[in-house]
């Protein structure tokens, strides 16, 4: 668990959050998108922002999911993370979180600079 206290919600039924790719308001952060993926209880976290989305996470994006990781959420077995201009310095920061994650199985970075 993280040692600022951060936590994650607990997941919602299996339904889930149906606000999934490229639905978001301008208003909306990539740190708040992030931790509403996570929080959903879908095994599948796609976070693939460059494919139908003009931003992208990036470096930044990747600290969060780590630290989404970090906390947990075993309900999470896929991320998808393709498309997102991490570079080698987020795929390490992205590394960490994954390293203190034991449900992840299944990770894509592809089209990533790193």
């Amino acid at each position: 668990h993280s040692s600022e206290g951060e936590r994650l919600p607990t997941p919602p039924s299996p339904v889930g959050w149906e606000g999934s790719r490229g639905v978001l308001k301008r208003a909306d952060t990539s740190e708040k998108q992030i931790k509403r993926e996570f929080a959903t209880g879908n095994a599948i976290v796609n976070l693939q922002f460059g494919i139908d989305r003009p931003d992208q996470l990036g470096d930044e994006g990747a600290a969060v999911v780590s630290r989404c990781l970090s906390l947990g959420c075993p309900w999470v077995t896929t991320l998808w993370l393709s498309h997102n201009g991490i570079s080698l310095s987020g795929a390490q920061v992205l590394g960490e979180g994954l390293a203190r994650n034991e449900s992840v199985t299944e990770l894509s970075l592809a089209s990533n600079p790193i």
